[in-house]
């Protein structure tokens, strides 16, 4: 079994002594994929030649009550989950769009979710949350210095808040991950 070394170090100790329009300049949008909450599994993406984002599993509230919020951690099997493939170079990280509602399918009525400053985790090669990097899903993940292929897992979990007029139905949304690599 080949074992990978992944090494990471903070940006700003990689580009100390670039000028910050330089490290501006070089940013750069490697991916931008829409995943639906009741998403297809294992679908996978390639933005460059060496990075891929898959789709591991939706996220799932299962039965929601009128008028009583329901969360799911990010650790919990219900979480959303993804799998980031490949080199982000020198540095990089992932942001995410996030809904602040769910249309219901059909139309007629949203659910409101939010998404807690600890709704995320990430942990790079081993595909289990417990040991990860908690982090607020509102900000993403900057910062990251993978200098060989590797794989980043990301979890997200999220909480509806249903109204309690709530109108019965499915509920369904997307949210968008951002991967960039600075360098």
């Amino acid at each position: 079994m080949k074992t990978r070394r992944v090494v990471v170090m903070p940006v700003h100790e990689i580009v100390r002594g670039f000028a910050r329009d330089f490290v501006r300049a070089c940013k750069r949008t490697v991916l931008l994929i829409g995943v639906l909450f009741a998403g297809t599994h294992g679908t996978a993406h390639t933005a460059a030649a060496q990075t891929t984002v898959t789709t591991l599993r939706g996220l799932a509230f299962g039965s929601v009550t009128s008028g009583v919020s329901k969360a799911i951690a990010a650790n919990s099997a219900n979480s959303l989950s993804f799998r980031i493939s490949g080199v982000l170079g020198v540095g990089g990280g992932f942001s995410f769009t996030l809904p602040t509602s769910l249309p219901r399918v059909g139309g007629g009525a949203s659910l409101p979710v939010t998404f807690c400053t600890t709704c995320g985790i990430y942990r790079l090669g081993t595909n289990s949350p417990t040991g990860g990097i908690v982090f607020n899903p509102n900000n993403g993940v900057l910062g990251l210095t993978v200098l060989v292929n590797s794989d980043i897992y990301v979890w997200l979990g999220a909480t509806a808040n249903p109204p309690l007029n709530q109108a019965g139905g499915t509920y369904s949304g997307t949210v968008t991950i951002n991967v960039f690599a600075i360098l």
